[in-house]
């Protein structure tokens, strides 16, 4: 039977830790940027921000299908559940690429319409939402760090329970994904699933969050703020072929038990006819070392602060601009765009100060209250 390479840095599984414990997870491979705060000019991370390609989202697999947030993404192809090495050369591939992350902002208020017979109502106004792709700063291709659950901790092994029962042998965790592929690929059950995962550590969003949310609120905007860090292709889920997994992964079936509250009786009577192998994942790190304040702290693109100094006039922009767009993400020529404006403005008048000079590119379609250096907009009314 034909062998692959194994898979590169491979390590021990570790199960998802609290948000406050990420820092347990330490990589010593990440040398390449100091995460202190220097003095970055605006052309200095226009190259760090630059130099990182935007990459696409995994390759999609044969006969393959996701759910509404795209976070999770089913196949059913045959030859992923009867040949190993067609499988093992999926997760392989499937390993090199990170979660598509992002930043999404949303900004929302509420108002009082009265109608006919002076009957309030309140209408929910949505004054920007727009998302922001972050996956580069995950690291190149293939940067994630490929783990597999340890002997001594409880897992779904091929079994419809977390056991920890079957295990690898010394020899067999040589090259442990094919083992556990194979292992897949051998068992006789009828109904079987193979999931395997990807996982963000070290990323300080709270950090971030911050960051954005002073930002925004230096525009004068006083509505509702939502930040929040969605991922998609967090998972890639194989099912063997059979009625049973087929509407399991369609959509319009699971909205009908979703909706008719079927999913309370079915979706634990699926997990227990299911054998379930949940024993790989990759790790990409954001950075070595949860904590932004640690002054040893190396990310692998750039730090938080870094990041969010080079998008701060455009998120400002897309704010007081009232973007709103759902189904896709602010690209990285529209911060250059905004950068190479910002910078004209501010040589042709230099001796004004940073409003004066953001207001004049967000004249554009804005009214002047929405400019930097007026008063709030946005408030519940």
């Amino acid at each position: 039977m034909k062998r692959f390479s194994p898979v590169p840095h491979e390590a021990r599984y570790q199960d998802d830790p609290p948000e406050e414990n990420e820092d347990c997870y330490q990589d010593e491979r990440l040398p390449l940027r100091n995460d202190k705060k220097g003095d970055f000019t605006g052309s200095d991370l226009d190259h760090l921000v630059g130099e990182q390609s935007w990459r696409c989202p995994p390759p999609d697999p044969a006969w393959s299908t996701h759910n509404l947030a795209h976070s999770e993404v089913y196949t059913r192809f045959p030859s992923y559940s009867n040949d190993t090495d067609v499988l093992y050369a999926l997760i392989n591939e499937q390993s090199s690429y990170p979660p598509v992350y992002y930043v999404q902002i949303h900004g929302k208020h509420n108002e009082t319409q009265r109608d006919s017979e002076a009957k309030e109502s309140q209408k929910e106004i949505t004054d920007f939402y727009f998302r922001i792709n972050i996956t580069h700063l995950l690291g190149p291709s293939g940067s994630g760090e490929l783990q597999f659950l340890p002997n001594n901790k409880r897992g779904y092994r091929g079994t419809r329970y977390p056991a920890l029962l079957p295990v690898l042998s010394e020899m067999e965790s040589r090259d442990a994904l094919y083992e556990w592929c194979q292992k897949y690929v051998s068992d006789s059950s009828r109904i079987k699933s193979f999931t395997f995962s990807r996982k963000i550590r070290n990323h300080d969003k709270q950090k971030l969050y911050r960051l954005i949310r002073t930002g925004i609120a230096e525009t004068g905007y006083r509505g509702q703020i939502y930040i929040t860090f969605p991922a998609t292709h967090q998972k890639l889920i194989v099912y063997s072929p059979g009625k049973i997994n087929e509407l399991r992964t369609m959509t319009w079936v699971r909205w009908i038990f979703y909706l008719s509250f079927l999913w309370v009786i079915a979706w634990p009577i699926l997990t227990i006819v299911t054998s379930h192998y949940k024993t790989v994942v990759t790790i990409f790190y954001y950075a070595n070392s949860a904590l932004s304040s640690d002054p040893n702290r190396t990310c692998k693109v750039l730090s938080e602060d870094q990041w969010y100094q080079s998008w701060k006039r455009s998120i400002q922009k897309a704010v007081l601009s009232g973007i709103n767009i759902s189904d896709d993400a602010l690209t990285e020529n529209y911060r250059i765009a905004t950068e190479k404006v910002y910078r004209a403005t501010k040589e042709v008048q230099s001796d004004r100060i940073f409003s004066d000079g953001v207001s004049n590119f967000h004249n554009q379609g804005s009214s002047v209250r929405r400019d930097l250096d007026v008063s709030e907009w946005g408030a519940d009314c």
